[in-house]
């Protein structure tokens, strides 16, 4: 059977078929533009699969473009998953389950998976959100900050600094120039925030793996301290988890 997995962000569409072995994963970025005609433009020569599961934190304006989408063209009713209250060997600690992002459930899912022990995943997005899943698949909680390029616009567009490019991010302490400052003063607060967190978690015995996944991870990666897992496909490798399971 083949299966469509999709990624729906709220800057990127990540998707993969899913066959029941490797993940070929493209996307495209989909912010501000008309979500039913990037469709077309990149799904229009897939071969229809036989089942189209979706992880979605996007409006739902978004989520029934997709939905319409699909089933116009493959006559097929999208899954759009929802966190639950407890599947696939973990527990959800979120007072409402079904509050918690699903795309950051699936990241949990994958992660715990892979590990076969406590994890703590950091989905570098538009958001960076921090879960933390023990060694018997009990979700301790997360954590949610905005993203690199989200801090980066609220700071640039609330002052006259100059946008930076962080593809040229220098790996250092300090910056040298009022760009570095910004770049590096916005990706230490994330890593600060993980390596924190981290150590108060070794502190009550909690000695997760950490696993580094998102849009951003990559350019993380190198400023994190810890031992990690770069695996950008996190959601897409937890959905096809989930849809094995169903």
């Amino acid at each position: 059977m083949q299966t469509l997995l999709v990624d729906v962000g709220n800057s990127r569409v990540k998707w993969a078929l899913h066959d029941g072995k490797a993940l070929h994963v493209s996307g495209f970025t989909h912010r501000d533009q008309d979500l039913s005609s990037l469709l077309t433009r990149h799904w229009k020569d897939l071969a229809s699969p036989q089942r189209v599961i979706i992880a979605s934190v996007t409006s739902e304006a978004r989520k029934q473009q997709l939905a319409d989408w699909i089933r116009q063209h493959w006559s097929l009713s999208a899954e759009f998953i929802v966190s639950p209250a407890q599947g696939q060997g973990l527990i959800n600690r979120y007072r409402e389950p079904e509050k918690l992002g699903c795309d950051r459930w699936a990241a949990m899912v994958a992660a715990y998976h892979a590990a076969h022990a406590a994890v703590c995943v950091v989905d570098c997005g538009s958001a960076v959100t921090l879960d933390v899943v023990d060694a018997n698949g009990q979700h301790l909680g997360g954590l949610i900050l905005p993203g690199v390029h989200t801090m980066h616009t609220a700071l640039t567009a609330q002052t006259a600094l100059t946008p930076v490019d962080f593809s040229q991010l220098p790996i250092q302490i300090l910056g040298h120039s009022t760009r570095e400052g910004i770049a590096l003063g916005i990706t230490h607060a994330i890593s600060a925030l993980v390596h924190q967190t981290l150590a108060e978690l070794q502190a009550t015995g909690v000695s997760p793996r950490c696993y580094l996944t998102g849009g951003d991870a990559a350019l993380m990666a190198p400023l994190l301290q810890c031992e990690h897992v770069l695996e950008p496909d996190l959601v897409l490798q937890g959905l096809a988890i989930m849809a094995h399971a169903t």
